[in-house]
C-alpha cells in the first residue's frame, strides 16, 4: 500500500498540488489566526483573520479584473464561420448581404489579419479544399461591425472576411515562387470574433471575495455595536 500510494505521489502532479496549496493555506492562514486568536481570543481572531484574508484577494481580484492579469479566463480569439468557394454575393447568409459595399478593407499583412490566418488556416486545411498552408495565398481582407457601447461593456458582431487564392503547384527543386492559379475560384472564410472570458474567473473571485469581506466586517460592526451598548448602560441596582 505504502508503494502505490509513493508511486501515485511521484507521478500525479495534480495530487501533488492539492497537497501544496492546502499546505501553505494551512502554514500561511494558520499561524495567523493562531497568534491573533491567542491575543483576541478565538471568535474575534477568527473574524480579523477573515476580514484581512478576503479584503487582500478582493484587492488582488480586483487588479485582475481591471488588467485582465491573474487568473484568466478565454482570450478573444476568431471563429471560423463559414468557407464560400467562388462568388460570395451567391452566399445565404445575411451577414453578407452588402460584401464589400460596407465592408472595410484592411491590409493584409496587419496583426488583426495575422491574427485571424491562424484560425482560418485550420479551417482551410482540415475541412476546406486545400491539403496546406502553401497552397493558397490570402490576397484580401474585409471586416464589419465591432463597435463599443455604453464604455466598452457592450459591442456589435465583429465579423472578417479572409480570402486566399490557390497556387499553382511548383515542381519539386525548382526555385520559382508560386503563382497565384487564375483557373481555381477564390475561396473565402468567413469569421466571428469571440470575445472570449478573460476577465470572467478575477471578476467572480472579486465579486465573492468582496461580498465576504463585507460580511465579516459586518460581523466585526454588530460586535462593537454591542459592546459599546452593554458599557453605556446604566449599571444595574444592588440588591440588598
Amino acid at each position: 500500500m505504502d508503494h502505490v500510494l509513493a508511486t501515485v505521489w511521484a507521478w500525479d502532479p495534480f495530487l501533488k498540488g492539492i497537497v501544496f496549496v492546502l499546505a501553505a493555506v494551512v502554514i500561511l492562514c494558520g499561524s495567523v489566526y493562531m497568534i491573533l486568536s491567542t491575543d483576541l481570543g478565538a471568535r474575534l481572531g477568527f473574524l480579523v483573520a477573515g476580514a484581512a484574508l478576503f479584503g487582500w484577494i478582493f484587492i488582488m481580484g480586483t487588479v485582475w479584473t481591471a488588467y485582465g492579469i491573474g487568473f484568466k479566463g478565454r482570450p478573444p480569439t476568431w471563429k471560423p464561420k463559414q468557407v464560400i468557394s467562388g462568388d460570395i454575393g451567391r452566399s445565404a447568409s445575411t451577414v453578407l448581404a452588402d460584401f464589400p459595399g460596407r465592408w472595410r478593407k484592411l491590409d493584409v499583412a496587419s496583426p488583426e489579419v495575422a491574427d485571424a490566418q491562424a484560425a482560418a488556416d485550420v479551417v482551410l486545411t482540415t475541412s476546406g479544399p486545400f491539403k496546406k498552408t502553401t497552397d493558397y495565398k490570402t490576397f484580401a481582407a474585409y471586416e464589419k461591425g465591432g463597435e463599443k457601447h455604453v464604455l466598452t461593456l457592450l459591442h456589435k458582431p465583429h465579423y472578417l472576411v479572409l480570402q486566399v487564392q490557390p497556387l499553382i503547384a511548383v515542381p519539386t527543386g525548382s526555385t520559382a515562387q508560386p503563382q497565384p492559379d487564375p483557373t481555381k475560384p477564390v475561396v473565402s472564410v468567413v469569421m466571428v470574433r469571440d470575445l472570449g472570458s478573460l476577465r470572467q474567473p478575477a471578476f467572480v473571485i472579486t465579486l465573492s471575495t468582496g461580498l465576504l469581506f463585507f460580511v465579516f466586517c459586518l460581523a466585526l460592526h454588530l460586535r462593537d455595536k454591542a459592546i459599546m451598548a452593554l458599557r453605556s448602560a446604566p449599571p444595574a441596582p444592588a440588591t440588598g
